[in-house]
C-alpha cells in the first residue's frame, strides 16, 4: 500500500517523539509540549505576539509558566505542569519555540520560578520538595541549597548575589538579599505590609518591587539597600488586587508588570508598562490573563504566560512572545 507523501511525514514525525528517551533525568526531550493553544483575546498583528510553547501534533492540558531568559536570548527557561497538580519541573525552549527539554525532572520535586543568571549557566528556583531557593546548573545538574522560604528569585547582574521573596504567611511576605553560596543574609524590607516580586535592574542600581503598603497593589522602586522606596504607579482600593510582577527592561528605563483585577493570588492580569522615574502606566496587551512577564536581553521582546491558574480550571497555560518598541 502507498501512502501519501505528508501522511508518511506526519508518522515519521510522531514515531520521533514516541521512541525519544532518557537515559538520566536531565536533558530529556519533552513529550507534547501543551494542550490548544490559550489566546489572549486581543492580538496586535501576528509579528507582534508569538505563541512559543504550543505544538498543534498534540492535546494534552499543561500550564507552562514563569519564562526566564538566558543571558544570550537564545534560550528560555520555563516551568512546566503537565497534569495541572503542581508537580512542576524545569523546562528550557529554544527562543524560536524549537527544541523543547526537560532540565529538571518532574516527579515529586516542584522545581519552580526559574530565574536564569544573567553571566554563566545557573538557574535559580524554588524547589517545592526541599521548600527551599537552589541553584541548578543548565546541563540539569542539581546544583546547591542557597536558602529556605526563597519565592521568586531575581539576580544581580554580576550573578553574585539574589533577590527573593521571604515567605512567613500569605499576608507576610518579605523582601530579602542573599548570596549565591547562601551567606550575607539581608532582610530588605520586613514587616506588616506584604512586598513581594523583586526584581533587579540590569544597571544594578535598584530593586523593583509590588508591595499593598499604601492599600492596593503598585510597583515601587528601592535602592539596593533598601532606602530611597519610591512608589511608580497608583492604584486604589482592595489591598488584594492591583500592580504586581515587575520585569526591567534592559536599558532599566521601563519596567513591564501586571495589573489584576482579580484577587492577588490568582497572579493574573493586563500587561502594562511605566517608566523607571514614574508617569502615566501604557498598555502593553488587553487580555485578562497573563501573568509572569520577563524582558529579553535584548530589549527586543517580552516573554509572558498567559491561561488559567484555578486549581479547578481546565485550560492550562502557554508562554508567549509580545514585541515590544525600542
Amino acid at each position: 500500500m502507498r501512502f501519501p507523501l505528508c501522511v508518511i511525514v506526519l508518522l515519521l514525525m510522531v514515531s520521533s517523539t514516541l521512541l525519544s528517551s532518557c537515559v538520566t533525568p536531565s536533558m530529556c526531550p519533552l513529550a507534547p509540549i501543551s494542550h490548544s493553544p490559550v489566546r489572549p483575546a486581543n492580538i496586535a498583528r501576528p509579528p507582534d505576539l508569538i505563541l512559543l510553547t504550543y505544538d498543534p501534533l498534540f492535546a494534552t492540558v499543561a500550564r507552562n509558566m514563569h519564562p526566564s531568559w538566558s543571558p544570550d536570548g537564545r534560550e528560555l527557561a520555563f516551568e512546566r505542569d503537565p497534569s495541572l497538580t503542581g508537580d512542576s519541573g524545569l523546562c528550557i525552549i529554544q527562543a524560536d519555540g524549537s527544541q523543547p527539554t526537560m532540565l529538571w525532572p518532574i516527579g515529586g520535586t516542584g522545581t519552580m520560578e526559574p530565574a536564569w543568571s544573567p553571566v554563566g549557566n545557573w538557574i535559580a528556583c524554588w524547589v517545592f520538595e526541599q521548600h527551599a531557593l537552589m541553584l541548578l546548573n543548565r546541563d540539569g545538574e542539581r546544583g546547591q541549597y542557597v536558602t529556605d522560604k526563597g519565592n521568586r528569585p531575581s539576580w544581580s547582574p554580576d550573578g553574585q548575589r539574589l533577590v527573593y521573596e521571604r515567605w512567613l504567611s500569605s499576608s507576610d511576605i518579605d523582601i530579602c538579599l542573599i548570596n549565591r553560596d547562601g551567606t550575607g543574609f539581608q532582610a530588605l524590607l520586613e514587616g506588616s505590609t506584604t512586598d513581594r516580586d523583586p526584581a533587579w535592574s540590569p544597571d544594578g542600581h535598584r530593586i523593583a518591587f509590588a508591595s499593598n503598603r499604601d492599600g492596593a497593589y503598585n510597583i515601587y522602586v528601592m535602592n539596593v539597600d533598601g532606602t530611597q522606596i519610591t512608589q511608580l504607579t497608583h492604584a486604589t482600593g482592595d489591598p488584594k488586587r492591583g500592580m504586581i510582577q515587575p520585569t526591567w527592561s534592559p536599558d532599566s528605563t521601563r519596567i513591564a508588570f501586571v495589573c489584576s483585577s482579580d484577587s492577588i493570588f490568582t497572579q493574573q492580569g493586563v500587561l502594562y508598562v511605566v517608566d523607571a522615574v514614574g508617569g502615566e502606566p501604557k498598555l502593553l496587551l488587553d487580555a485578562d490573563r497573563c501573568f509572569d512577564p520577563a524582558w529579553s536581553p535584548d530589549g527586543t521582546w517580552l516573554a509572558f504566560s498567559y491561561g488559567d491558574l484555578n486549581p479547578s480550571g481546565p485550560l492550562g497555560s502557554d508562554i508567549y512572545l509580545l514585541r515590544m518598541e525600542q
